[in-house]
């Protein structure tokens, strides 16, 4: 399953791509699971590196702005990933957090494409329009 997150910089007006899109597997949603467990049992969030398919926007976005660090954050009501610019002193971008069951629950009802955002109607709308785009080239 595909997952398209909204993106944002969480320094005003920084620069961002505008979305993040995850290869949703079996093995990332155990790992969640079992970080957020630790979590459950007294740890406030964990922010860890992972192995697994995920781009931020397009890789000619990644390549502009320099992107770095990404990681996943686990709390105990939810996640989000997070990456960082060069050169961008604070701050970083981080996509729309959620909570695990709703992600859980898309993948168990065998869903291809979901997207997860404040307006998943435009979110949609902007990365099927950069979908086209690429197919064009």
């Amino acid at each position: 399953m595909k997952a398209v997150f909204s993106a944002k910089n969480t320094v005003d007006y920084g620069s961002a791509p505008q979305y993040l899109v995850v290869t949703v597997t079996e093995e990332l949603l155990s790992h969640i699971e079992s970080l957020q467990a630790l979590c459950v049992n007294g740890i406030n969030s964990i922010s860890a590196t992972i192995d697994g398919e995920w781009t931020w926007e397009s890789e000619e976005v990644q390549t502009e702005l320099r992107l770095y660090g990404d990681e996943l954050v686990v709390h105990q009501f939810g996640f989000w990933f997070q990456t960082n610019i060069k050169h961008q002193d604070n701050g970083h971008v981080e996509a729309k957090q959620i909570e695990l069951r709703a992600l859980r629950d898309d993948f168990n009802a065998g869903k291809e494409l979901v997207f997860y955002g404040d307006d998943a109607s435009y979110l949609q709308a902007i990365y099927e329009e950069a979908q086209l785009a690429s197919a064009e080239l």
